[in-house]
């Protein structure tokens, strides 16, 4: 047994070292994102944020954490599902038990990547961002938690707009009189959309090209390859385009994603996109798309989802999601992993059987996908009418 501490230590940072280092998706204290209502009754924070949520939600999933009250299995929390919260927790109690019985912290991380914004009431909890009340009759009580707001959203006066004195910052921060509800509401719209995870383009060009005879990645449309067309078509969306490899090309001009999950084929290219950067939304585009266009791009951009596990078309040729012009979400990657392990591979069965956006393309033609070369004759004829 080493008794010499120092050498005890080298070979314990060894050790740690064995493991691959992982990029870890941002989670708050809960959630994926939180903020704090603090400093008003808490009947006055209920009804604010009963009020904020049916807008907000129809973009981002939100729940709200709450204390007991006394009235933990009463209509109040149907008035809260109703609001759009996708849950509510209002007993302190079995929060506690949530935490910690019976599951651990690892679990409770598992669970929060599925969930976008968590508000909370902030006289109970803490949370990483606030909205700040200043209602004279919990002035002291703010005072107790002037430690926790640490960053502040906006404040909301009710009748005690001295209490601003207390943060040195105030000309900074954005203050709503209590009935200016469309205010506050704007306010939380720009800071959660300002959170909202960015979008990386990856397109992908790793397949076999059995049926094809010939490297699809390299065919030509109007004097640019398959790829260099898609990642012009992602650049118009100010979206920066990853190639998706199977091995390191020192050739390419593009960033690279080499794949990590292997021999999975579109699957293991999108979880490997996820595991390379876990915090941003992947939109990942087939190179063999050649009547894809700007305005395709535009329509599945524009109708984005962050609230779901994906984006995609509804392929009428199919009658499913297409999951090779699809935009998914970091909350993609444990539902992906999980569907592995139950033993499947296909990212569209993903798509069918998650919360997945669907938008009818306003030309189901850019849809084509070239596998043979007469697809690619006709491709070519297509494009060339089109000009």
């Amino acid at each position: 047994m080493l008794q010499n501490p120092e050498a005890k230590a080298i070979l314990i940072g060894m050790a740690h070292k064995k493991h691959t280092a992982l990029t870890r998706p941002q989670l708050g204290g809960r959630v994926r994102n939180e903020i704090a209502f603090v400093g008003a009754q808490c009947g006055l924070i209920q009804e604010t944020v009963r009020n904020l949520v049916p807008e907000l939600a129809t973009r981002y999933s939100v729940e709200y954490m709450d204390a007991d009250h006394g009235y933990f299995d009463n209509p109040v929390k149907n008035e809260y599902l109703d609001a759009g919260f996708e849950d509510y927790i209002a007993n302190q109690q079995v929060q506690e038990t949530l935490v910690k019985l019976p599951r651990n912290d690892f679990d409770n991380k598992i669970q929060g990547l599925q969930r976008d914004w968590l508000f909370v009431n902030g006289n109970h909890f803490q949370a990483e961002a606030q909205v700040v009340f200043l209602q004279a009759s919990k002035r002291k009580s703010l005072e107790k938690r002037l430690d926790q707001c640490t960053n502040i959203v906006a404040f909301v006066v009710v009748d005690d707009e001295e209490s601003l004195d207390l943060f040195s910052n105030k000309a900074d921060i954005p203050t709503f009189n209590i009935d200016d509800r469309n205010g506050l509401r704007e306010t939380l719209k720009s800071y959660m959309n300002s959170k909202s995870p960015g979008l990386k383009g990856l397109i992908l060009a790793g397949g076999k090209s059995v049926r094809m005879g010939q490297d699809k990645a390299q065919l030509t449309y109007n004097g640019k390859t398959a790829i260099e067309r898609v990642a012009d078509l992602m650049r118009t969306q100010q979206i920066e385009p990853f190639l998706s490899v199977r091995s390191e090309d020192p050739d390419n001009s593009l960033p690279q994603v080499t794949d990590t999950f292997l021999n999975l084929g579109p699957m293991g290219a999108i979880l490997s996109a996820l595991q390379t950067d876990p915090n941003s939304a992947w939109f990942v585009v087939a190179c063999d798309l050649p009547l894809l266009d700007e305005e395709t791009i535009n329509q599945i951009v524009a109708n984005r989802s962050p609230r779901s596990v994906a984006t995609a078309f509804l392929n009428h040729e199919t009658g499913f999601a297409e999951p090779l012009i699809t935009i998914w979400e970091p909350k993609a990657y444990h539902k992906m992993l999980s569907f592995l392990a139950l033993g499947y591979s296909c990212p569209r069965k993903v798509l069918i059987n998650s919360d997945t956006r669907l938008i009818e393309p306003k030309d189901p033609r850019r849809l084509m996908n070239v596998n043979t070369p007469e697809d690619y004759k006709a491709a070519l004829a297509q494009l060339q009418h089109e000009q």
